[in-house]
């Protein structure tokens, strides 16, 4: 049984947190192994997009890319899992040469419409990231805002660390943008309800220690009729296992940053995010 009390109360947001997260063991079974098909084209850009979905959050992200990176203009680079292209666009504007790519022709869609509208020259592909066609052609790949991670079984994450690998030119950069494992298991709300419209969302989380899948149940309703139950998961990692995982498939990290901010270093109790600056080895 968990304990909660009310964290925040925000204009139709309620955040409920545990004293701690309890282990709740998963069966295999359960598990739709292409959830993140149905969640992102279905579900995600009507309910959930909106939260990132900032102007100025993005800029910002951008800032942080381009100094991290410090790439000439010009250079080339993939945006992995690029969905509606957030990160893409902005980054063409930077004079990028930049490629796109993602399993969603939808949110693809969306992405080259907005790329036309600004007479942006973007390529954009609906690639699935485990098996990216490229062999050194990029000088950097970014993965932003947790697109890493989504397979139940471990060797499939593997193969986009090494597809990114094939991708990169020799000494080229790898910017991979995690949660922060503690944090989500110790400061993510167990629970959270909000209003959308006229949908009711309630995100219900639970941690599996073994298999280290981070399990939310989604339950959207209109009133009294239940619309739809959704399940997300995502592998969470720490960073001393992220630099194993990326060093056996030919990356090696240089640095790890707790947030947007160059001059925020990582720290496992304090940091929200975990990003990882890597290189691929030669």
């Amino acid at each position: 049984m968990f304990n909660y009390w009310v964290l925040d109360l925000r204009p139709n947001t309620l955040l409920f947190y545990p004293a701690h997260f309890k282990n709740k063991f998963m069966s295999n079974n359960n598990i739709k192994n292409n959830w993140y098909q149905d969640f992102y084209t279905k579900f995600y850009f009507t309910y959930f997009h909106q939260k990132k979905d900032d102007v100025f959050q993005t800029k910002k992200e951008v800032d942080f890319i381009c100094k991290i990176l410090k790439l000439p203009s010009g250079a080339k680079i993939l945006d992995l899992a690029c969905g509606q292209g957030r990160h893409t666009l902005e980054l063409a504007l930077q004079n990028f040469d930049i490629t796109g790519v993602d399993f969603n022709q939808q949110a693809l869609g969306v992405a080259r419409a907005k790329a036309q509208k600004n007479n942006l020259p973007i390529k954009f592909f609906p690639y699935d990231i485990r098996s990216l066609p490229f062999k050194n052609e990029f000088d950097a790949i970014i993965c932003m805002y947790t697109s890493f991670g989504y397979f139940i079984n471990e060797k499939e994450n593997i193969k986009v660390l090494k597809g990114v690998a094939q991708s990169l030119k020799a000494d080229g950069l790898f910017l991979l943008d995690l949660p922060n494992k503690y944090w989500t298991i110790h400061k993510i709300p167990r629970k959270t309800y909000r209003k959308f419209k006229n949908t009711s969302i309630l995100e219900s989380r639970s941690f599996d220690s073994v298999k280290k899948i981070f399990h939310n149940r989604i339950t959207l309703t209109n009133g009294k009729n239940r619309i739809e139950k959704i399940s997300t998961y995502l592998r969470l990692y720490d960073l001393k296992e992220i630099k194993n995982k990326l060093a056996g498939s030919g990356l090696k990290c240089l640095k790890s940053f707790g947030n947007y901010n160059i001059k925020i270093n990582f720290e496992t109790k304090k940091s929200p995010r975990m990003i990882v600056l890597a290189k691929k080895n030669n």
